[in-house]
Order: structure tokens, then C-alpha cells, then sequence
């Protein structure tokens, strides 16, 4: 089964349980919507004596024709209802906090997010007023929570959940219902987002606080730990689940005639057809349930449309196209009330306002079976019209994902559409090689660039828009003392969490304070973009460089290749001044082994045994992988400078090692090997937009060099004035911060070529930095890193540790993420500041990413450890390189190439130079004029050093190697 098919399976899931049963008031499964409002409109009050009329009568009407599932005529008649009673009741009263709800609950079942989010916020208001912490907030906190799982603001969603379950919890009595339907939201979001032992453990929280007992309740546990089997690979547990929860629905049914079990014979007939192959029962099942649905909700349904969905999957799987289709644009059809064309090749508008990221589903579904009907008949409608669906598609995921100021929630988004992306990169090559039209190239290229970084692109254009958007200096440094606030309580939790035994009472304590800080920080964000339009237009600006528009930006000696990695397959496009050009070949399993293989060889290698071996391994690697990566490109490649835009496990593996000839000598010799660093300079991109947008910020501050270097002499921290939660987590910490001994003559050797400002030992302070840190041009830091693969944004470099008041000496990704440099490069000469957790649709998460996201155009970044010896002659040589006016690239090929000349067989190993990469602007920093300077000074002080180094040449020359003694591992 395809990840696409999984995916659809579980959201029609989801969407059977929480959609359908809305308009059943005896469903085995808890209404998401007009349950979950709250309790002062769960159970529609009449109205009191001296209401009018006139609002009585709306309110009843409009309760009546939710209940029947006309929810058109229901938001009518509650639209009239609260116009009344906005002018009969006062700003503090509840019953108009109720009209509130009930008109938002109607539009929450219409999709209508944006009206619905106003409603409640009214409605909160309006409890806040009575009472700062009212009971009902939790009903709000749980339907917004709704909301944004609806918007696929996953993060934002739990964070409402999770809010709403604290406030019943501390209510008295305690309503058990509330904290089941609660439980059960949450549980229905971490499946969705493939959490599922969160999920499963959530379900079971649903049964503790199940006080009623209800066997519909139970059915419903059944059925949601058969779906998890489903998607964990445990087939036999979950058909078990399944056969015990229709069973059960029978027996529901035999004492309560109205009561229908026609979602489970759905969601059991999608397990039929899915893991069964049984097509034939799925069938029945299926028709089975779209006639009972018909019969209680219509043709214009949700759950209509599920069932044609189905149906249409069912037909793709028995190989009829062409019925495969009809049904998926019938399932539209049901899905959209204005939508009515039966003819496949016409695609309803959709847009973020009416919020249909359900129909998402259909479309992709659509697209991938006109890719199939054009295999089956060759006729390039069906290809052509699967491209418009796909940017149809792309177009709403843009809109989606500009309307999240969460970045989690976009990365979830990211990872859940990659496929969709690379299957329109895969429809739009073949049209080009087909058509040979350069549009088609432009196409696939542009679905690229949306696909690769697009979080960090869009972080980075809101963080703009919030310095050019024409914000007074008063309300930013109200959003960043929120933001900080924020990142504080977020570590507190999480390194609390990771304790054997946490403080669950400190933990719920934090979450409290963190969500009213995120309410005054939206609320905030809400201000900006009302009240600034200027913030508003950059803000949400999803473009991305076309081809041409690169092309005019880049230099005549520069060349982009640009990788799109799928699962067999891999689409290349080269990209210079003249040439535009986009290759794919085909991947076998030994492609993706010589990839993990020579990644593990090179940054984890084993100097102590089988020395020849490894040897050999690795030169046969790195060749394979050479005529993957670039053999195919390399007559467009001569006399350029390349820069790389990887994609996946590419990378964690620097391109400079890759051998352009087969090794087949049994000697090793790691000195003299044809590595790809010999013929051209190389540098990194996240994406095309992102490096050249970067670029275009940077003009040159006025200090020069700031390089930090501690020592961890002294670990105990002179002053444990902070707070005092942080500060014992930290301790775990310090106990593997060794002194680097190497680190310290590195940015003395750095001071002694580049002008500047040096702090060491103690005075390597996380403070200092943040102070200065703004005023410079280069920024160097040679310490420990310590990296958080579970959540990169906590991943922390170490300066030294004589803490203060405000900072604890370990500077976070996300407190990167509040800074803003005006550096044009910053060299992080620490260990695996360039490596992190990889998201797909995102790269890697590292520190690296946190210093561009805060305006460093350029970063030299290292893949793995450092050693310190072997890092500070690079890093000396590629300074020495730099003030000659070379680019970057040029400067960190000439080092690593004359550490080759130098090193002996040992640390002639890929691993000890070719760590160093860089990424983003590879522009020289320095004039060349500079060069002049530089010799001329060299000259005047020749005449004077002249007799020292005579003296000791033949001592240099008996040990040239002798920097290159055992070495000290950042780590």
C-alpha cells in the first residue's frame, strides 16, 4: 500500500468519526462539533420570560435545523437569533456568550474556521468578563482546538486541547463527559499526525474517563485501536478490533433499532480492501453504508462523499480508470454544495476562505489516477489535466501553511505533502520530455523550490515583514519579549519531561503560563496584520524565482544543481547563465546503500582494523555515488563553481569526497584520491529563492571579526541567579564539556590574519555574545555543540559556563531564532552544527538553519565531530584564502586542498577535512585589492622574520605533520 494510501485511509477515518455522526444524535462516536460547544448551549435553554419573540423563535429554528444536518438554514436563522440578542443582552452576560456559541458551532460545520474563531473569541470574551478563569473557557479552548486540527494547525490544536483538559480538570465538579470528549479530539490528532502510541495511550484515557459506560463508547474505543493496528502494520490485532466492534454494534442495535453501524461497516470495509485485497465484501460493505447514508443525510453530504471516495479507490484497485474517476469527481460533487460538474476534467474552486482541506484528499487521488488513464491511452489531456489538479492543489497547501505562525505545524505539512510534491515534479518532467516544451521544465522546477525549505523561506519573509512592515519599535519588542518568554517555558517543559521522574505539577504550572503567553502573542500577531497592511502583503508572499529570474542572478562561472530525491527515482536540474536542463534516473536499493554507507565510512570511520577494507569501500562508494550525482552533469560543469541544493540523506554527505574515477590499488592512500574538491569549488542551498532573496539583505556593519572560544576550566557557575528550574537540568549537561585546547589557538591564529574582537576561557560568555553580536561582519565560534535530534530547536552551543541572571551559557537554536545578525558569514566551527533531525520537505534541522533564519547569508558548518588541531589549520588556511578576495567556496577548496598536501596518510581521511561545508552566499567577503595589502605587509615583515625562519625550516620541514598530532573532538 502506497503512503498516499495510508494517508487518505486514516483522514477518511478520522473524518467518518468526527464529520459524519454529527447529525445522529445516537452515534457510537462523540460529536465533535455541536457536543463539544458549550455546556450553556449543549442543551438549548428556553429562553427566559422577557425575551423576545422574535429571538426565541430564530434560536428554536436554528436548533432544529442543525439537528437535522441543514446547517445552511441553521446558520440563517442562528445569524438572527444573535442579532437580537446583541441588542437585549449586555457586553457580561452569558446567554449572549451562548447565541455565540451556537452560531459558531454551525459554521465550525460549515468549515467556515475564520467566522467560526471570531464567534468564539466573542464568546471568551464575554466569559472572561464574568470570570477571569470561567469554567466555559474550556469549551471554547475545546472547540478552537477543533479548529485549528480542522486547518491542519496541528500544534496550535493541541495546545487547545491540552488547555481545555487542564481547566476540567481543575473544575469542580468534575465533568467526566468533557474530559472524554477531550481525550478523544486528542487522541484523533495524534493519529492523524502518525503519533500513534500517543494516540493509543490517549484512547485509553478516553475509557478511564468514561463514567457512563456507554457500549456506543466502547465500540468507538474498538474501532479506533483497530484503525492504529491498521497503520502500525499489526493486521491480525486489528481485524480483531474490527469483528469485536461490529459485533458489539449489532448488540447496540438490537436494543436500539435507530442506532447505525454504517461507519464501522465503512472504516471495516476500507481494512477489507486495503489489507485484506477482499474487494468483493468491501464493495458490499461500501454500497451497504452509501445507502444508509443517503437515506439520513443526502447526496450533498461529508459522508457521502467518503463513501464515493471509497468506491472510486475500490474501481482504481480493480483497474477500471475510467469508473475510478466518475466517483472521485461524484465524491466532489457531494462534498461541495455548489459543485455540480460531472465531467473529470473540471475542478471546483477551493481557497484558505471557505477551508475545504478535506477535499485536498479527492484531488490528489484525482491527479494520481489521470497519471495512470494517460499510461493506459497515452493522450496528454489526462497528463496536462493531472498537472492543473496538482497546482490546484499546491496553490491551497500555500495558503494553508502561510497561515501558520507555528512552525511545527508546518513542518507537519511539509512532511505529510512531500509525496504530493514529488508527484507533481514526476508529471510535469514527463510532460516536458514529451512535449519538450520549456514550460513544463519551469513547472517542475517551480513545484521543487515550493517543495525544499519552504518553512524556512516563510519564516524568514514574516520575520521580514514584521522589521519592514511598518510596526512601531514598541509593539516588536512586545512580540519578541513574548516569543522569548515562550522559548523559555517551552525548554523548561521539555527538560523537565526528559527527567526519570518529572514534576508533573511544575510541568502543568508552565503549560498554564506558557498558553496565556501564546494568547497575548497571537493576539498580538492579530494587531499586526489588522492594523498593518504593509506587514500583512510581505507576510503572506508564497513566490518562489523562476528559472529566468535565477538565471539573471547568478554568475557566469556559478552552475545550481538542484536534487529531488523520491523513493526510485532521482530528478536533477542544472541550472547556469546559458543552461537549463533536467535529468532523471532511476534508483535501485544499491543506490540508497551506497549512500548510508559511505555517510557512515566518512563521519563515523574505524581507524584501528580493517583499514584496507574501509579503504576500498569507501573509494567504491564515493565513485557510485559520483556517477549518480554529477557524471551524468559534468559537460555543463567545466571551469564552474557548483553550488548544491541537496535533497534527504544528500545531506549529510559532503559532495567534495565524491572520486570521479575508479580506485582499485590495494595500498591505501586517501592523499591522492581524485575527490571532487580537486576540480571544482562547492557550496549549499536550502532552496534557489531562499539563497538569492538571502543574499539581497547583507550590506557590511562596522566591526569586522567576533570569534568566542571558552574553555570549560571552571564548570561550576559562579551565579545560580536564575532560574533555578533551568539551572538544574543544565548540570547533564556540563559534565561532557572538556576543555578543547585547540579551539582557543584557532581564533587566535583567525585574530592574527582578520581584524577583530576575541573572547576566551571565561570571557567566552553567552551574554557577550548576544550583546555584540549585531555589530559585526564575521562571527566565528569555536566551542562545543550539543545537538538535540529529538527537538532541534533545543539544540544548544556551549560558550563558558560563569552564567548571569539572563543567560545560562548555553545559547538554544530557538534563541538563535529571537536574535537578528547583520553578518554576512558565520563560521561554526564546532561539531555537527550542520547536522540535525532530517525533515522531509525541509532538510536538516541543525544550527546552521537558526543562524541563517536570523540573517547570516553564509555558514561554514560541519557535518560531524572536529578535531580541534586539524579544524584550526583549515580554518587558518581558509581565512588566509578569504583576504585574498576568493569566494568562499573557492577559500575552504584551497584549505581542505592544502591540508591534503600536507597531512599524512592518517589524516588524509575524508574525515578530518572534508567536515567543513558551506551554505548559503559563497560571494567573497573581501575586495581582491585586498591582496595587495595583504603581501605588501608580508614583504615588510619578511625582512624581519627572515633569519627565524631559517632557522627552524629544517626542523619545520622533519615535522610538516606535526599540527597534526592526536586531536581533541568537539563533541
Amino acid at each position: 500500500m502506497t503512503p498516499l494510501t495510508n494517508r487518505i485511509r486514516y483522514n477518511l477515518f478520522l473524518l467518518c468519526i468526527s464529520i459524519q455522526l454529527i447529525f445522529n444524535a445516537n452515534s457510537i462516536y462523540p460529536n465533535p462539533y455541536y457536543l463539544l460547544v458549550s455546556q450553556d448551549t449543549s442543551q438549548l435553554k428556553h429562553p427566559v420570560e422577557s425575551l423576545e419573540p422574535a429571538m426565541n423563535n430564530y434560536n428554536m429554528k436554528g436548533y432544529a435545523s442543525f439537528q437535522k444536518g441543514n446547517f445552511e438554514e441553521a446558520a440563517s436563522n442562528y445569524t438572527e437569533a444573535v442579532k437580537l440578542a446583541e441588542s437585549f443582552y449586555s457586553e457580561t452576560d452569558i446567554e449572549l456568550a451562548s447565541y455565540y456559541m451556537n452560531l459558531g458551532t454551525t459554521y465550525l460545520s460549515l468549515w467556515d474556521y475564520q467566522l467560526t474563531l471570531e464567534l468564539f473569541d466573542k464568546a471568551e470574551a464575554i466569559y472572561r468578563r464574568i470570570e477571569a478563569d470561567h469554567p466555559a473557557i474550556g469549551n471554547v479552548y475545546l472547540n478552537k482546538g477543533i479548529v485549528y486540527k480542522g486547518l491542519r494547525n496541528f500544534d496550535k490544536a493541541i495546545t487547545f486541547y491540552n488547555q481545555a483538559i487542564y481547566i476540567f480538570k481543575n473544575d469542580y465538579p468534575i465533568n467526566y463527559y468533557k474530559l472524554y470528549i477531550s481525550y478523544r479530539n486528542l487522541s484523533l490528532l495524534y493519529l492523524q499526525i502518525d503519533e500513534y502510541s500517543i494516540a493509543i495511550e490517549l484512547n485509553e484515557q478516553c475509557i478511564r474517563y468514561d463514567k457512563d459506560a456507554l457500549d456506543s463508547r466502547f465500540l468507538h474505543y474498538k474501532a479506533f485501536n483497530a484503525r492504529v493496528h491498521c497503520l502500525l502494520g499489526n493486521i491480525s490485532l486489528a481485524e480483531k478490533y474490527y469483528l469485536d466492534a461490529l459485533s458489539l454494534g449489532r448488540r447496540i442495535q438490537k436494543d436500539n433499532p435507530e442506532f447505525s453501524t454504517s461507519e464501522i461497516l465503512m472504516d471495516y470495509g476500507v481494512f477489507l480492501m486495503d489489507y485484506k485485497k477482499d474487494y468483493d465484501n468491501a464493495r458490499k460493505l461500501f454500497s451497504q453504508s452509501h445507502d444508509n447514508f443517503i437515506i439520513d443525510y443526502g447526496e450533498k453530504s461529508t459522508v457521502s462523499a467518503i463513501c464515493y471516495q471509497n468506491i472510486g479507490e475500490l474501481f482504481y484497485h480493480l483497474a477500471n480508470i475510467d469508473s475510478s474517476l466518475q466517483y472521485f469527481q461524484k465524491s466532489l460533487m457531494s462534498e461541495i454544495s455548489e459543485f455540480d460538474n460531472s465531467d473529470i476534467y473540471v475542478n471546483p474552486e477551493i481557497s484558505i476562505e471557505n477551508q475545504k482541506t478535506r477535499i485536498l484528499n479527492t484531488l490528489k487521488w484525482k491527479a494520481k489516477i489521470l497519471i495512470t488513464k494517460y499510461d493506459q491511452d497515452k493522450n496528454l489531456k489526462n497528463l496536462k489535466f493531472s498537472l492543473e489538479t496538482y497546482l490546484l492543489i499546491y496553490d491551497f497547501i500555500d495558503q494553508m501553511r502561510l497561515k501558520y505562525d507555528s512552525e511545527t505545524s508546518n513542518f507537519l505539512v511539509s512532511k505529510q505533502e512531500d509525496e504530493t510534491f514529488l508527484s507533481g515534479i514526476g508529471v510535469a518532467y514527463k510532460l516536458y520530455q514529451n512535449t519538450k516544451d520549456p514550460h513544463y521544465l519551469e513547472v517542475a522546477f517551480m513545484i521543487s523550490e515550493k517543495r525544499k525549505s519552504f518553512t524556512l523561506l516563510t519564516s524568514i519573509r514574516k520575520l521580514e515583514a514584521k522589521e519592514f512592515g511598518g510596526i512601531p519599535p514598541v509593539l516588536l519588542k512586545r512580540e519578541k519579549d513574548l516569543h522569548n518568554r515562550l522559548a523559555a517555558y517551552e525548554e523548561s517543559i521539555l527538560e523537565e519531561n526528559r527527567k526519570r521522574f518529572p514534576d508533573q505539577i511544575k510541568v502543568e504550572s508552565w503549560k498554564e503560563e506558557r498558553f496565556r503567553i501564546l494568547s497575548k502573542y497571537d493576539q498580538l500577531v492579530k494587531t499586526f496584520e489588522s492594523e498593518y497592511p504593509d506587514y500583512y502583503r510581505l507576510k503572506y508572499d508564497a513566490s518562489t524565482y523562476s528559472i529566468e529570474q535565477i538565471q539573471g542572478e547568478l554568475n557566469n562561472d556559478q552552475v545550481i544543481i538542484n536534487y529531488d530525491l523520491t523513493e526510485n527515482a532521482l530528478y536533477t536540474f542544472i541550472i547556469s547563465k546559458e543552461v537549463k536542463k533536467v535529468f532523471n534516473i532511476q534508483l535501485d536499493s544499491s543506490d540508497r546503500i551506497n549512500l548510508e554507507d559511505l555517510r557512515s565510512n566518512v563521519s563515523e570511520p574505524n581507524f584501528s582494523e580493517n583499514a584496507l577494507s574501509n579503504y576500498l569501500d569507501f573509494c567504491n562508494n564515493a565513485h557510485s555515488l559520483y556517477n549518480l550525482l554529477i557524471d551524468t552533469l559534468k559537460n555543463e560543469l567545466r571551469n564552474k563553481s557548483l553550488l548544491i541544493i541537496p535533497d534527504g540523506s544528500l545531506w549529510y554527505i559532503p559532495f567534495e569526497i565524491l572520486l570521479s574515477s575508479y580506485i582499485s590499488d590495494s595500498t591505501v592512500d586517501y592523499r591522492n584520491l581524485p575527490y571532487l574538491i580537486r576540480e571544482y569549488p562547492v557550496s549549499y542551498a536550502y532552496s534557489a529563492t531562499l539563497h538569492f532573496e538571502a543574499n539581497q539583505r547583507k550590506s557590511k556593519p562596522g566591526k569586522e571579526l567576533l570569534a568566542f572560544a571558552p574553555s570549560y576550566s571552571s564548570l561550576l557557575a559562579k551565579n545560580q541567579d536564575i532560574l533555578p528550574d533551568i539551572s538544574q537540568f543544565l548540570e547533564q549537561y556540563r559534565e561532557h564539556l572538556v576543555p578543547i585546547p585547540g579551539a582557543k589557538e584557532e581564533v587566535k591564529m583567525i585574530n592574527r590574519i582578520v581584524n577583530g574582537d576575541v573572547y576566551i576561557d571565561e570571557e567566552a560568555t553567552e551574554s557577550r555574545f548576544k550583546q555584540d553580536a549585531e555589530n559585526y561582519d564575521i562571527l566565528h565560534l569555536a566551542m562545543h555543540t550539543i545537538v538535540n535530534n529529538e527537538d532541534p530547536m533545543y539544540s544548544k552551543l556551549a560558550f563558558a559556563q560563569n552564567v548571569d541572571s539572563l543567560n545560562d551559557g548555553f545559547l538554544n537554536t530557538y534563541e538563535i531564532y529571537n536574535m537578528r545578525f547583520n553578518a554576512r558569514m558565520a563560521v561554526l566551527s564546532s561539531c555537527k552544527t550542520g547536522f540535525g533531525k532530517l525533515m522531509k520537505g525541509e532538510g536538516v534541522m541543525s544550527l546552521a538553519r537558526g543562524f541563517m533564519y536570523a540573517g547570516c547569508p553564509s555558514i561554514v558548518m560541519t557535518l560531524w565531530e572536529v578535531s580541534d588541531k586539524s579544524g584550526a589549520r583549515l580554518m587558518q588556511d581558509f581565512y588566509q584564502s578569504l583576504i585574498k578576495g576568493k569566494s568562499k567556496a573557492e577559500a575552504l577548496q584551497e584549505a581542505k586542498l592544502n591540508f591534503l598536501k600536507k597531512a599524512d596518510n592518517l589524516k588524509a581521511n575524508p574525515y578530518f577535512w572534508s567536515t567543513y561545508v558551506v551554505i548559503g552566499d559563497s560571494s567573497p567577503i573581501y575586495e581582491k585589492s585586498r591582496n595587495y595589502l595583504y603581501w605588501l605587509g608580508g614583504l615588510i615583515l619578511a625582512a624581519g622574520i627572515f633569519l627565524i625562519v631559517m632557522r627552524r625550516y629544517q626542523q619545520t620541514k622533519r615535522h610538516r605533520n606535526s599540527d597534526y598530532q592526536p586531536d581533541t573532538m568537539y563533541s
